[in-house]
């Protein structure tokens, strides 16, 4: 986690006894090649390699994603319970300093041994479904398409991966919305200011087209507005089939402009 719970880019990372909070928790956001970006779910920074560095030793912080290779990393499985994680720009690996097992301890980078200061487990977090509240329906992939452009649709509630999001914050009361079986992110399209531009999932790049911020209605709904854009997530033309396009849209107080976030898991 960070130290201290820190939101600030440059924190350093620790090692601590497991409390559930959320800056002990991190959102796998997959990045190509086989490598993810490790963002944390308090402050929405990123897990960094500090200065690039390929040194043994070399700090482990979080900041802000860039998209470098010091911030990409690699799970691979060691055993039926532990992980290692691998730097994609240095090849080491996390790694608790001096083996502590003390709480707080630091975590470094070090090329891999195998050692048990070097292996991880990893817990799931809350999913979520996103319901619209004029169709019951809930944001759904179409097909489950992993494309990058595939336009988000509604659909009736069925169980589907498709239909399971996690929200991770950016520190600044934005999130990324995530879809748990792509790992894309819904992203408006282009970044375009129109009312109708179609929403879509693309590939997380932590830029404010692919933040959202919740808003609560009087009536204890939320509106789900575009960070770059200040429009808001609408069912196209109120409609309540299946198959129904996602957009963005100018906030009328439209019911199909209103949504229920209900945890899953």
């Amino acid at each position: 986690q960070p130290q201290n719970a820190s939101t600030t880019s440059g924190a350093l990372i620790s090692n601590n006894i497991v409390d559930g909070a959320s800056e002990q928790r991190w959102l796998l956001m997959p990045v190509g090649a086989g490598y993810y970006a490790l963002i944390n779910l308090l402050s929405g920074k990123a897990l960094d390699v500090t200065l690039a560095s390929t040194a043994n030793g070399a700090a482990i912080q979080q900041f802000d994603y860039l998209g470098y290779p010091n911030q990409q990393w690699q799970i691979f499985l060691v055993d039926s319970t532990h992980v290692g994680v691998v730097n994609r720009n240095s090849g080491s690996v996390l790694d608790v300093v001096n083996r502590s097992t003390a709480n707080g301890a630091l975590v470094q980078q070090w090329a891999p041994l195998g050692a048990a200061n070097q292996l991880w487990s990893l817990s799931p977090v809350v999913y979520y479904n996103i319901v619209n509240r004029n169709s019951g329906a809930g944001l759904d992939i179409p097909g489950g398409a992993t494309a990058n452009g595939t336009i988000i649709q509604q659909w009736q509630l069925n169980g589907t991966p498709q239909q399971l999001w996690l929200l991770v914050p950016n520190g600044a009361g934005y999130y990324a919305i995530v879809s748990v079986l792509t790992g894309k992110v819904l992203d408006n399209t282009q970044g375009s200011a129109a009312d109708g531009n179609p929403i879509q999932e693309y590939q997380f790049l932590g830029n404010a087209n692919q933040e959202w911020s919740f808003q609560p209605t009087a009536a204890g709904y939320l509106v789900i507005g575009n960070q770059t854009t200040a429009k808001v997530l609408d069912v196209t033309g109120s409609s309540t089939a299946n198959g129904a396009r996602i957009q963005q849209y100018s906030f009328v107080n439209g019911l199909n402009q209103q949504w229920t976030v209900v945890p899953v898991q």
